[in-house]
């Protein structure tokens, strides 16, 4: 077989197989086609290297027997490797063809226009991109993703080697009644079927992300640690039960305020008792000093037994004093 021969048969072949693997009727026909060309290609080289071959030795060549007509009849090869006898060999391959298909076959491009201007604008949009300095590129097996974190918008570009090539998916970050939703604008130059392949794979993988983001988002934060809930009954009997605890440290100012200091589990514990000319009293406040996250929370707890507006303007008092600790001390929430 010569070579352009050879290349007409593999060419044929492939296209042909690939397509009549799809269910198209028509490219079996187009593989008997490219056999058909190829075996009188075939056969004409190897009559003129055997009159070749015949001369070098110098014998004469026999011409080619006349038909009843007049007309020349064309010769019947001889030689032992007949067409007939490699179709034999070829035959499996031929038939196992179809079954390796997702293997050996990529996906055809069905309007090659439509291909060739694809493949022009996703180099001029690879161009643009690769320009643009807020963007990030990632490279992945079949495709090229570029992030613009500023305008919240992701693209996609095929590579050589993706079912859908040539194609080009814009996702941005959008919200309908209230709901975030992603918007996609696509262009494809290649196969039909893989792009919509590849789009509904997108739109699952979108889907997934955003409904995991928002049950994320409207789970309830997580609780403030606490210092746990006063045990006593009465101010009276924690006011004596503390004096009387090893370990905690009172302290009495001058204008009769009574302060207790312990540690509990390892974090700081600060009672507060009220004098006896405060509106409030009898009252005790218990704040417990919690740090988690590198951030300061304070846990309130209040005893008071007088009345309840006095009670009320008490602990809003100490919810001031507990956020000029926080600015101090540094950042953070609790009650």
């Amino acid at each position: 077989m010569n070579k352009n021969a050879a290349e007409a048969l593999g060419a044929g072949v492939n296209r042909g197989v690939c397509i009549a693997g799809k269910g198209d009727v028509r490219a079996w026909r187009a593989i008997g086609r490219f056999v058909a060309q190829t075996q009188t290609a075939w056969a004409a080289g190897w009559r003129a290297k055997r009159r070749e071959s015949g001369q070098a030795r110098g014998t004469a060549v026999q011409p080619m027997p006349a038909r009843n007509d007049g007309r020349h009849r064309a010769p019947v090869p001889a030689h032992p490797r007949t067409l007939a006898a490699w179709l034999r060999k070829l035959a499996p391959l031929l038939l196992a063809l179809p079954l390796a298909l997702p293997l050996t076959c990529a996906a055809q491009p069905q309007d090659m226009a439509r291909y060739k201007e694809v493949m022009k604008d996703r180099e001029e949009i690879l161009t643009l991109l690769r320009g643009t300095a807020r963007i990030e590129e990632t490279d992945f097996p079949n495709a090229i993703q570029f992030v613009d974190e500023q305008r919240g918008i992701i693209y996609l570009v095929t590579k050589q080697n993706h079912p859908a090539h040539p194609a080009m998916v814009t996702r941005r970050l959008a919200e309908e009644n209230g709901k975030p939703v992603m918007k996609m604008d696509s262009e494809s130059g290649g196969n039909r079927a893989a792009f919509q392949r590849w789009l509904a794979e997108l739109a699952a993988s979108d889907k997934a992300t955003l409904e995991g983001t928002q049950a994320r988002a409207s789970a309830p934060p997580p609780a403030p640690p606490s210092g746990g809930e006063i045990e006593y009954k009465t101010v009276q009997q924690a006011l004596a039960s503390l004096r009387a605890k090893p370990g905690a440290q009172a302290r009495r100012d001058e204008e009769g305020w009574i302060t207790i200091s312990e540690q509990v589990a390892g974090n700081t514990v600060l009672w507060t008792f009220v004098p006896q000319a405060h509106p409030a009293y009898p009252a005790g406040v218990k704040r417990t000093i919690l740090e988690r996250g590198g951030s300061l929370y304070i846990d309130m707890r209040v005893l008071c037994e007088a009345q309840k507006a006095a009670c009320d303007k008490l602990v809003r008092e100490f919810q001031a004093l507990n956020e000029r600790m926080r600015r101090e001390v540094g950042s953070g929430g609790g009650r």
